[in-house]
């Protein structure tokens, strides 16, 4: 006999035993279902779906009274969640610690634009955070589309407005050649200030940075690929398909690779180029220690504000400084959309590539 209510039962906490529970009636009995230690209630309802589904006989039902929490339990074990580890992690981190706790009982036939707009005024979050809220919002009220539990209409987190969101909270630490140069100057210990000079001559994201293995530089036509990232001591795939590109590798940049190479007991193709001494080599140095790096180096120099994402932004300007056209800004960036760069189209030509990061690795290497 087919069920005539869906049922969705309920997560609580057992604090005596320290685990959560999942409760629900079935012929007038109550009963319940371990789901053992969880880290908060969005974990406990995540382990709690499986069930959810086994005592509807496995029906799924299209939208009506369906809750938010149950909806993201099901997108986040759907193939459209995304693959990529960081991707994976910061999207489990808001659903976690911001969107679950706030909405997740809520039907998601009743969440409205007007309370999510509310709700991101309220937090103390930068717009950017806020941003990235409302985007999951919109991505799980567009999988339920998908699925049919919503009907194809507008999305309604496209309504949601935030103020600020196209600027930045704190404008990005750019640095001058000369304050590059104090700041290396107490950059004493190797591999630490090969390392740094890498990111500043090549622009790359630390992850990008700890994602090298020597395989990935050719040093015949040299050229250097960036084809993985390091993410939490993980392996992770570039940031988009644009980020995994080749890149001009200075003559001068590449005496110093060889040098690093000469000194590592790690020289295999598949061997980290900054392999950790205190892991034989497995992984690379813990991200950690080199933000320890900077920061005493940072302090010495009298310099403030300083992350590996300031030789990013400022190897951009270092480029731009070059005289070098916006599109070989893009193309030394890796950036997919020229409107990150400068908003502006163009293109180059390889030789052009080259010459304007030639021009950035003596800039670097000015008194290195």
């Amino acid at each position: 006999m087919k069920r005539q209510t869906y049922q969705k039962g309920s997560v609580v906490q057992d604090s005596r035993r320290g685990i959560w529970v999942f409760r629900w009636r079935e012929d007038g009995k109550r009963k319940s279902e371990s789901l053992g230690r969880c880290r908060n209630k969005a974990e406990a309802q995540r382990k709690a779906a499986p069930l959810v589904l086994a005592i509807n006989d496995g029906e799924k039902r299209a939208g009506q009274g369906m809750t938010v929490g149950e909806l993201v339990t099901e997108y986040m074990t759907s193939d459209r969640f995304p693959a990529r580890f960081s991707t994976r992690a910061a999207y489990t981190y808001n659903f976690d610690n911001h969107i679950l706790p706030k909405w997740g009982e809520t039907c998601i036939t009743k969440l409205t634009a007007y309370e999510v707009e509310t709700w991101l005024k309220s937090l103390g979050l930068s717009a950017k955070s806020k941003v990235h809220l409302r985007g999951l919002l919109r991505i799980s009220m567009e999988f339920a589309m998908h699925l049919g539990y919503l009907s194809m209409n507008r999305n309604p987190m496209e309504l949601v407005r935030i103020p600020g969101a196209s600027k930045r909270a704190v404008e990005p630490r750019i640095l001058t050649v000369e304050e590059f140069q104090a700041f290396l100057a107490h950059v004493e210990s190797e591999p630490y200030r090969t390392m740094i000079l890498t990111a500043m001559c090549l622009g790359l994201r630390v992850s990008e940075l700890l994602g090298l293995q020597w395989g990935d530089i050719d040093w015949q036509n040299s050229r250097i690929k960036i084809q993985r990232g390091i993410v939490r001591n993980r392996v992770d795939d570039v940031k988009t398909r644009y980020s995994g590109k080749s890149l001009p590798l200075d003559p001068d940049l590449g005496e110093l690779l060889k040098m690093r190479r000469v000194q590592t007991e790690f020289k295999e193709s598949n061997d980290w180029v900054w392999a950790s001494p205190a892991m034989a080599g497995k992984k690379p140095l813990f991200y950690t220690t080199l933000e320890k790096v900077l920061g005493r180096a940072a302090t010495k120099a009298g310099l403030e504000g300083i992350g590996w994402h300031s030789f990013r932004h400022s190897f951009r300007s270092w480029v731009a400084e070059t005289g070098a056209e916006v599109g070989v800004q893009q193309k030394l960036m890796r950036h997919s959309d020229i409107r990150t760069t400068m908003n502006i189209y163009g293109d180059a030509l390889p030789e052009t590539l080259r010459t304007a990061s030639s021009k950035v690795v003596k800039m670097a290497l000015r008194t290195a």
